[in-house]
């Protein structure tokens, strides 16, 4: 796969980016599975479905500050107390109504909450506009049920989703073992050290920035055999492997032609300036 016929192969951008799209969906989640406890669990993907054992919320929950009341009283109502968050659970009878803090407990006998924007009190007696059943009220088990599906396999972690998760008692996570990545340099004037190997520690921090685990592997002189044996080596360790180097058109340019002879090549050559010299492909059922 040398000289003018690797013109041929040149894709666009956008179609390599698909073919590359294609890969991760075909090896991204073939990884082992770990637990991880809720601060590490976020940017992780979960590798199993998770399952609501209980219920939230418990009660009945005022969702605004106001008046707890039946909505099928009418005004005047007598104010009999006030609930805040963290009181037990009071009783209101018909033609009551008492005060009550937004994530208190709805007293027995209520069934809204009248906002206190929309409350006039005079001389402890309630005034305010009609109220539909359960209005302002953050309904038992609204949130979820006991046997409810939360999240999917493969959902990545949030903030909001590890904070949903404490919620279900639930401390360990199971994820996906983070992706593990080789790098391999190629040429030989990157081997003697003629030339700082920046490239390696570009793609380093790109990994670590997705918050993969990435190696350099080692270098490699533009020698066929070794550069084979290195790749070969690097594809058994690792859930990918990346190169620099060695997939352009030159007489040494060995890495294109040892994925195509020994694996398979997806594209070699892509419509972008500069980096047209690029190639992905599989070496051993690694990408």
């Amino acid at each position: 796969m040398h000289g003018g016929d690797n013109v041929k192969t040149i894709i666009t951008l956008k179609e390599a980016i698909d073919k590359i799209k294609q890969l991760k969906s075909t090896y991204y989640f073939k990884r082992e599975s770990e637990y991880a406890s809720l601060p590490d669990s976020v940017g992780r993907e979960l590798s199993e479905d998770i399952i609501s054992d209980s219920i939230s919320p418990v009660f009945d929950i005022a969702a605004m500050d106001g008046f707890a009341a039946r909505s099928a009283d009418r005004y005047p109502l007598r104010i009999s107390g006030k609930i805040y968050a963290g009181d037990s659970i009071a009783k209101i009878k018909s033609g009551e109504a008492m005060a009550i803090a937004t994530g208190a407990i709805i007293p027995e006998g209520a069934d809204a909450v009248l906002k206190i924007e929309d409350a006039e009190v005079k001389k402890d007696l309630l005034y305010g506009k009609k109220l539909n059943m359960w209005e302002n009220v953050l309904r038992k088990g609204s949130d979820y049920h006991e046997g409810e599906r939360i999240f999917e396999r493969n959902h990545r972690i949030m903030p909001q989703s590890a904070a949903l998760l404490y919620s279900l008692d639930i401390e360990k996570v199971p994820v996906y073992k983070k992706i593990r990545a080789g790098i391999i340099s190629t040429g030989t004037e990157i081997y003697n050290g003629m030339i700082k190997n920046t490239s390696a520690v570009l793609i380093q921090g790109f990994m670590k920035e997705m918050g993969c685990e990435s190696e350099f592997f080692g270098s490699v002189p533009d020698d066929y055999n070794r550069t084979k044996n290195m790749l070969l080596q690097a594809c058994e360790k690792y859930d990918a492997v990346f190169t620099t180097g060695g997939v352009s058109v030159g007489e040494r340019d060995f890495v294109a032609e040892i994925i195509a002879e020994a694996g398979e090549l997806i594209f070699h050559g892509g419509g972008i300036r500069p980096g047209k010299p690029l190639a992905a492909g599989i070496l051993n059922g690694t990408p």
